[in-house]
């Protein structure tokens, strides 16, 4: 297993710096690992990494959406004297062959298709120029306190985060 952070996540002017948030691997696959300022009032860096390995594909074929299955009439399909069908000199395969046709019938029949889910990443609210300069200067202020760790450089970045939550909170609610 491996560690990959070697520096203090945990700030506060007053305290001594501590690594509490850890990334743990079982390989050497974590590139690009950046220390950046915390999300709201938390005083924990926010971890930023890239992961490099290659992430199963997912299939584009539709698959079955058993939540919109209408099970009553799959029951009522699979009613059937089972043994009346099948000669006695038959096989446990011939069987399960059988078997095994019938349910997919009666599955095609009764559970519906569904496509697979895309994720969509579009933006709901673009970020304007003004609000990427306060997030860029709440950023500048998180690595002059972890530099500094002085209550002065703590308090101008509290100041600057609780003001970019402010206008976050403002642009959700346009």
């Amino acid at each position: 297993m491996m560690q990959h952070i070697d520096k203090p996540t945990r700030f506060r002017a007053q305290d001594e710096p501590h690594v509490l948030d850890l990334v743990i691997t079982d390989g050497d696959f974590i590139d690009a690992l950046e220390y950046c300022s915390s999300l709201g009032k938390s005083d924990h860096a926010l971890l930023s990494f890239a992961c490099n390995f290659l992430p199963e594909l997912r299939s584009t074929e539709p698959t079955l959406n058993l939540n919109k299955g209408n099970y009553n009439a799959l029951r009522q399909f699979l009613v059937k004297e089972w043994g009346e069908e099948l000669p006695d000199d038959t096989t446990v395969d011939q069987m399960w062959s059988k078997l095994r046709t019938i349910l997919d019938e009666g599955i095609r029949t009764h559970i519906p298709l569904t496509k697979p889910w895309k994720k969509n990443h579009k933006w709901h609210h673009p970020v304007d120029s003004e609000y990427k300069k306060m997030i860029r200067k709440k950023h500048r202020l998180w690595t002059r306190l972890r530099e500094t760790q002085t209550v002065e450089a703590e308090r101008a970045y509290k100041k600057q985060r609780n003001l970019v939550r402010k206008e976050s909170w403002r642009l959700e609610r346009k």
